[in-house]
């Protein structure tokens, strides 16, 4: 393992560069203004003008290499930011002991860089550098060049405010970079959280996709039955003519059955016997947008007889091209099948392409969304249960978002967008719907 390195530690891989810089730059800054202003404003001669901006000028120039360094091998990584930090304070140190040493009131800007160093970094690194600024405050009790000051009463009242100063500099700078590393935690401790809740429903996915198989196995045989029965039915000419359009809407709705379960073994690798159309399965070659819509809409209304379903386009899938995928179809249907339960009298599917992507609404007039605080069981809440999971997860995996928000008028608005296959430059669809 790399010196200095602590993989359980929520910072390992170091302060970023560029916060890094951005401290290093504040302090050649501060260390510029003390060494062009502390003469002009304060009764002081014969100060090391050429030393003062010594330091900060190799600061800065520090700093130029590391960009140039950053950009010409951007994969590699650099020192450890314990040595940056440790760097910053023995230029500080080094400041301090040519105005004065420890009798100077900035030897508190040495405090700042601890603090950043206790908040960001390891144990053991935030004890080195603890360390580091203990001798160097030590050091500056013996080796400093003292400032040349004749007036005792002068010296303390620029003492006192050379404290006063310093300690508001070291309020800020604490205040400005631990507030970001803090900031920095949360937002990586919420992407930890995000990745955990995905896997845990990645999880929850796989298991109901084992009982899906299974369930799939047992209703094969009694699907087969019942398209015999139905077919012998249709075939006697002794069937009563009134029965036939139900006959032939059982037999419509047995073939949908028999069709998702070929699809859900064909996805498996496993196609089933006695079905040689091979049709449900997963094509892998990019497709029409509109065309591959209206195979979906027509699958719709076999599900859905009875209910108002329209398809409307826009002009801008004109060229767009998608790779259809079987999750994908099955997710478009579950929230087809969402908005069929809540109002079958008025369910609207809008469709366009912006932008290379897709993007669909299924608009109800149902209920609408339930409160955040509602207790009601899944079975009221128009389909808001495993199906919209499922379709949550499919559309995330293929790189698209669902959305769920109410609908104009009542009701509740579905909005999915995913990228395309490939997209028609001349497409311009306007996604305000």
């Amino acid at each position: 393992m790399p010196l200095f390195r602590d993989p359980a530690h929520p910072l390992a891989e170091g302060i970023e560069p560029a916060r890094l810089r951005a401290l290093r730059a504040l302090s050649a800054g501060a260390m510029i203004a003390l060494a062009l202003l502390a003469p002009a404003l304060l009764p002081l001669d014969g100060l090391p003008q050429g030393p003062f901006l010594a330091i900060p000028a190799t600061l800065l120039f520090l700093i130029l290499v590391g960009r140039i360094r950053q950009r010409g091998y951007p994969a590699r990584s650099g020192p450890p930011a314990v040595w940056h930090l440790g760097l910053d304070l023995l230029a500080w140190g080094l400041f301090i002991a040519l105005t004065g040493g420890a009798t100077n009131p900035l030897v508190s800007l040495l405090l700042p860089l601890v603090a950043i160093a206790a908040a960001a970094l390891p144990e053991f690194q935030a004890w080195i550098l603890g360390g580091l600024a203990v001798v160097v405050y030590a050091l500056l009790w013996r080796f400093f060049l003292p400032l040349p000051l004749t007036d005792e009463a002068l010296a303390v009242r620029l003492h006192l405010l050379g404290m006063g100063a310093t300690f508001a500099l070291s309020v800020a700078v604490s205040v400005w970079f631990i507030s970001r590393l803090t900031r920095a935690v949360r937002l990586r401790d919420q992407a930890l959280a995000e990745a955990r809740e995905r896997a845990l429903r990645d999880d929850w996915v796989v298991s109901l996709g084992t009982l899906a198989a299974g369930a799939a196995h047992q209703l094969s045989t009694p699907l087969a039955t019942l398209s015999m029965l139905i077919g012998e039915r249709l075939a006697d000419p002794a069937t009563d003519p009134e029965w036939r359009d139900d006959l032939e809407l059982a037999a419509a709705q047995v073939r949908t059955c028999k069709q998702a379960l070929t699809q859900l073994t064909a996805r498996a690798g496993q196609p089933r016997a006695g079905d040689g159309t091979g049709r449900g399965v997963a094509r892998a070659e990019a497709q029409a947008v509109e065309a591959w819509l209206c195979e979906l809409a027509e699958a719709w209304v076999v599900r859905h007889p009875a209910a108002d379903l329209r398809l409307v386009p826009e002009a801008s899938l004109t060229g767009c091209r998608i790779v259809p995928d079987l999750a994908l179809e099955r997710a478009i249907h579950n929230l087809v099948d969402n908005a069929v339960r809540a109002s079958p009298e008025s369910v609207r599917v809008e469709a366009g392409c912006a932008e290379g992507y897709l993007w669909m609404c299924v608009r109800d007039r149902g209920p609408g969304l339930l409160p955040p605080d509602s207790r009601a069981p899944p079975s009221e809440t128009a389909g808001l249960g495993i199906g919209l999971q499922l379709t949550r997860g499919t559309l995330e995996r293929l790189g698209g978002e669902l959305i769920l928000t109410p609908n104009e008028g009542g009701g509740t608005r579905a909005r999915l967008r995913l990228p395309l296959a490939g997209f028609a430059p001349s497409a311009t669809g306007d996604e305000t719907a």
